[in-house]
């Protein structure tokens, strides 16, 4: 997400400090192309074009 051209900024909407570090330690996930084309494609159950 963070790598899309408009930049947007994820609002984690939480008070609870434990999803507050888990969102901080998702920033540190580096994901090349097709990793992330994987995930996606697994997450739909069937092949995407």
């Amino acid at each position: 997400m963070l790598r899309h051209p408009s930049k947007p900024l994820p609002i984690v909407g939480s008070g609870k400090i434990e999803r507050v570090e888990s969102a901080a330690k998702a920033m540190s996930l580096s994901l090349s192309r097709e990793q992330w084309y994987r995930i996606w494609v697994a997450s739909k159950g069937h092949g995407v074009p």
